[in-house]
């Protein structure tokens, strides 16, 4: 039989129940990152450590203890609860991954021609270049598509597009470009009346953010203490 009693599986149904049956306005349930493996750098955090998780296999990195059958399953569930299940996910590449060593020349690079980095080993995909931005739609179709999810929450995208030191390989792409290469992705996958919340500082007064995504975040995060 299939097992569906993991701590972490129940605790995500039990909180879904809470939610539909206390505050009925709420009609989406989101879930953060722990359905990834905590599987990465000896010692290192994985809280950015995201698209490069889906290479080569895109499922590869689900926690099955957590999710012991599967992530669609769960967002069935919830959906089942009379909510709309969504996901948090970033579009953060790591340098010391497995999708670095075998396509360097996916990554975003900066004024020097080095690898574009936030933090230490933290970088992202050159969407300009169409094999990145092929492997970035294969990952979202999982995410969003496969797996059955009504609402993401994009986090730690921006600098991607909106630092000066960012250099896209493609020369007749510019970065508002790019990120329409994402976004178009994005709501490609969602659902017509699905929504798509950006992350971070991601306002900035910019109207055409608008075009794609339906509300944003700009925090400081709960669990550092509001």
């Amino acid at each position: 039989a299939a097992r569906l009693d993991s701590r972490e599986y129940k605790l995500l149904l039990k909180t879904a129940r809470f939610i539909r049956d206390h505050f009925p306005k709420i009609r989406f349930f989101l879930m953060d990152a722990g359905y990834l493996a905590k599987k990465g750098p000896a010692g290192g955090s994985l809280d950015t450590h995201f698209v490069d998780r889906f290479y080569p296999d895109v499922e590869s990195q689900i926690d099955r203890e957590k999710m012991p059958n599967g992530i669609r399953h769960y967002s069935d569930e919830v959906r089942r609860l009379g909510l709309r299940p969504g996901i948090w996910w970033s579009p953060t590449a790591r340098i010391d991954s497995q999708l670095y060593q075998d396509h360097p020349e996916w990554y975003l690079r900066n004024a020097d021609g080095d690898v574009y980095r936030i933090g230490e080993n933290n970088g992202f995909l050159d969407l300009s270049v169409p094999a990145a931005a092929a492997f970035m739609d294969r990952v979202l179709k999982t995410v969003l598509q496969d797996w059955g999810m009504d609402a993401l929450k994009m986090d730690f995208w921006s600098q991607s597009v909106e630092d000066r030191d960012g250099r896209l390989q493609m020369a007749n792409h510019t970065a508002a470009q790019a990120r329409k290469i994402l976004f178009d992705i994005i709501r490609k996958h969602l659902p017509a009346d699905g929504v798509f919340m950006t992350c971070v500082a991601v306002g900035m007064g910019n109207p055409f953010i608008g075009l794609h995504a339906d509300t944003y975040r700009n925090t400081i995060d709960i669990g550092a203490g509001v």
